[in-house]
Parts: structure tokens; sequence; C-alpha cells
């Protein structure tokens, strides 16, 4: 089991999840290829919101450094993969965490 979890939730507008999904799918994919994580999972938080879909996405790591590495010298790169007018209307917001025991 890995130390660290870094999770983004995204807020996705209907009108693009199943685009947005279909990409976020290759995404991790790509992700889990980096030297960084060593895990990853994609949810889908259950809503009855009319106009978004709620997603999270945890991604594992061993060391607290891997983190720093992957902002400092992927995340520009692996970000900026997705179209414009598709990042816009989503709403981002990450966190991480340590696991205890």
């Amino acid at each position: 089991m890995s130390k660290y979890i870094y999770e983004v939730k995204m807020q996705v507008p209907r009108r693009v999840y199943e685009e947005y999904l279909s990409w976020l799918k290759q995404h991790v994919t790509e992700m889990l290829e980096l030297p960084v994580f060593t895990k990853a999972e994609i949810q889908l938080e259950l809503s009855d919101h009319q106009d978004y879909e709620s997603l999270r996405c945890f991604y594992e790591y061993e060391e607290a450094e891997d983190l720093k590495v992957y902002l400092e010298k992927y995340a520009p790169q692996m970000r900026g993969q997705l179209k414009e007018e598709i990042k816009n209307q989503i709403n981002f917001q990450s966190s991480n965490y340590k696991r205890l025991g």
C-alpha cells in the first residue's frame, strides 16, 4: 500500500462529460507511466445534480518528494494535453493525504 494519495476532484458539465471521461481514462494510463505514481483510480460521485457530474481521481505515491517532482517536472505537460475549451468548463480541486498506520 502506498504511503500518500494525491486526489483531484472534478465537476464536469454533462455536455462535455463523455468526451472528458474518455480523455481522463487515457490520461490516467499516461500518469501511471510516469516514475511517480504507483496506482490510480477514478470514481464517479453519486449525485442527482442536473448540470454536472462529479469525478474524483486518486493517485497513489510512495514518498512525499514524489508529488513535488510531479508538480514541477510533469504536471505542466500532462495538464496541457486537455483541450482548452473543455478544461475551461471544469472545476478542479486537489488535495494530498498521508496514510496513517
